[in-house]
């Protein structure tokens, strides 16, 4: 069985550069890297995880908890948190949490027993007696996108209150008189969040916050078409609709399009978090961007520096940067007119 010792040896490097290189570090040149494969891969030498991980104490596996695959939002955060995991030489280990606290324990459990080095989570809800347990134990724990409590740390998450802002200024400007707003759980801190700065965002725009409906569910497809469906039948049916979450957007979207109400002219709709397809619509579709990739390389450097022994000062870091892009979906016809804003076409993310 060839070693690493060999490798070494026939790379012109020390047995800690071969090390380096075959894991991916980022301080191995391009050139050695590519030597150093090549010549393992001549060799046949693979390194072996075990024997790294009893000599280390560490497997180079961080662990990933999402909150539900099937939203294109985890997926996306998934994604980018596995490139900047990829970068560092780790390799990750993800689990589907299901948007189930009790099936989020059990895969938490699961990767804990797999020995990760530390656990990225996107939490289901308010923090569980087994959920607290894990903050300062013996594997590092980084929450991702939401808080599950103000006193626990460390969390890294994205503040939308500018962006809803923009949103809410520009129905006005759109002359939307009656806006309603779909939500997520209140449970989950994006859920509460994203409402009340949505909430907060209408009323510093000039709309009464009293008159403005605030319809709550989980974040997925069908909740969206029962909010909307709800909306529709009340007496004072809203003419613009902020969906939080792409899922609520997608089921409201549906039942607009059923009851044959334009999108736009009729019901504005606007969508917190865009994606792909939303700029190829007819209409296209107003989205607020959040910074996706900012926030998995927060998320990742925050759980870097606990392993390195420098832990961030402060418990949450919030990022900034969320964007709203002003599409089909809120005009009435006066952006086109005059081009002023609402007439934006901004592409995917």
């Amino acid at each position: 069985m060839t070693t690493i010792r060999e490798v070494a040896e026939h790379a012109g490097v020390s047995a800690a550069t071969v090390s380096r290189a075959l894991s991916g570090h980022e301080a191995v040149s391009p050139d050695t890297r590519a030597r150093v494969q090549a010549v393992a891969d001549r060799l046949g030498y693979r390194p072996s995880l075990v024997a790294a991980a009893m000599r280390t104490g560490r497997t180079g596996t961080i662990g990933l908890v999402i909150g539900d695959i099937t939203n294109p939002f985890m997926t996306l955060l998934a994604f980018h948190v596995e490139q900047e995991v990829r970068r560092r030489g780790w390799v990750l280990a993800m689990a589907n949490g299901m948007e189930d606290p009790t099936q989020q324990e059990a895969v938490t459990d699961m990767l804990l027993r797999q020995q990760v080095d530390g656990l990225l989570l996107v939490p289901a809800g308010p923090p569980t007696p087994r959920m607290r347990s894990l903050v300062g134990g013996a594997t590092p724990v980084v929450f991702l996108d939401r808080r599950p409590a103000a006193e626990v740390p460390y969390s890294v998450f994205v503040d939308p209150a500018s962006a809803l802002l923009d949103v809410a200024r520009h129905l006005a400007r759109e002359g939307y008189e009656r806006p309603a707003i779909i939500a997520g759980p209140r449970q989950a801190s994006t859920g509460r969040g994203r409402a009340q700065a949505a909430v907060d965002a209408l009323g510093r725009a000039g709309y009464d916050v009293d008159g403005v409906r605030v319809l709550e569910g989980d974040f997925s497809q069908h909740s969206g078409r029962r909010a909307m469906r709800d909306l529709l039948e009340a007496p004072r049916r809203p003419d613009a609709v902020i969906a939080l979450s792409n899922l609520l957007t997608l089921g409201a979207m549906e039942v607009l399009q059923e009851q044959g109400l334009a999108i736009g002219e009729q019901v504005g709709l606007v969508s917190f978090d865009d994606d792909t397809w939303f700029h190829v619509t007819r209409p296209s579709i107003s989205a607020v961007r959040q910074p996706v990739a900012e926030l998995a390389a927060a998320g990742v450097e925050a759980l870097a520096s606990i392993l390195e022994g420098r832990p961030p000062e402060a418990p949450n870091l919030v990022i900034t940067g969320a964007e709203f892009i002003a599409r089909g979906s809120t005009s009435r016809g006066r952006s086109a007119r005059d081009g002023g804003p609402g007439h934006e076409t901004g592409g995917p993310p």
